[in-house]
């Protein structure tokens, strides 16, 4: 019966700048306190695994030896933690990104959020650090601006307050993560998938400045990344504002807001 298969973890990555609470984090989820994993290149193992359970189901976070004193960084230190944090990334299902705020958000985050969005993994941006501020719904909405402002890649992921030391915020955190998992593993049938297409344009028609562009068809062609093509009957010129109003309509209609979506077209003869 069901019982033999065991459920897969949820895989998460904690990621981000020294001294952001990644090993604080870390030890809380797990309860161990884990050791300062050093980042010099040939260490052996980089990528350190804790496992917990919460509210029945089973996690492993991975961790991506960003966990180094301070006084170490040098600048083969600091590429080789971004491809750990790559390669952690690649391994998850979910990346919790910390930040202490978005004000102070590195390239190296950029490059991170690119390569979650590229390969179609969840991701969380996790202020850290927060229980000191009185969070309310125009600083939340605020962050959100500056957010879209400064990580357009990531519109679509979750914001959450949450402080590493107190577990402020950490439940919060791991049921997103549950409800990320469950939205990357969502396949949409090409009949649902076309029916909805069909009420799409036709409230808002393909704007086609006189090229006469229509989408024969859409269907959704893999997961990690959730893609969709669009068979459209002449690719070139097609317009990147509908693909983007396609998507956000997909991510209403099939509840599949918080996960990065790719959307491509195909031109058929």
């Amino acid at each position: 019966g069901d019982g033999d298969r065991e459920e897969r973890a949820l895989r998460l990555a904690i990621v981000g700048k020294p001294n952001t609470g990644k090993s604080t984090l870390l030890n809380r989820l797990t309860g161990e306190e884990r050791s300062i994993v050093s980042a010099v290149p040939g260490t052996t193992r980089d990528v350190v695994e804790g496992s917990f359970e919460y509210r029945g189901k089973r996690f492993v976070a991975l961790d991506t030896a960003g966990i180094r004193r301070k006084s170490s960084v040098s600048s083969s230190v600091e590429f080789f933690s971004v491809n750990r944090a790559i390669r952690s990334v690649e391994e998850a299902d979910v990346v919790l990104l910390l930040v202490d705020s978005v004000e102070s958000v590195s390239d190296q985050d950029k490059k991170i959020a690119s390569v979650v969005v590229r390969r179609g993994r969840g991701i969380i941006l996790c202020l850290n650090k927060w229980d000191t501020l009185r969070m309310t719904p125009n600083v939340l909405n605020a962050m959100r601006d500056r957010v879209d402002f400064v990580f357009p890649v990531l519109h679509f992921a979750p914001i959450l307050p949450m402080s590493a030391k107190t577990g402020f915020g950490v439940p919060e955190v791991l049921d997103t993560a549950i409800r990320i998992a469950e939205q990357m593993t969502v396949r949409i049938g090409s009949a649902p998938l076309n029916r909805a297409l069909e009420e799409w344009t036709e409230q808002y028609p393909v704007p086609s400045g006189g090229k006469n562009l229509r989408i024969r068809f859409i269907a959704q062609t893999r997961l990690r990344p959730t893609t969709f093509v669009c068979h459209v009957n002449r690719a070139r010129g097609f317009p990147q504002s509908y693909l983007r109003f396609l998507e956000n309509r997909i991510r209403e209609r099939f509840g599949i807001g918080m996960i990065p979506i790719r959307m491509e077209v195909e031109g058929t003869r």
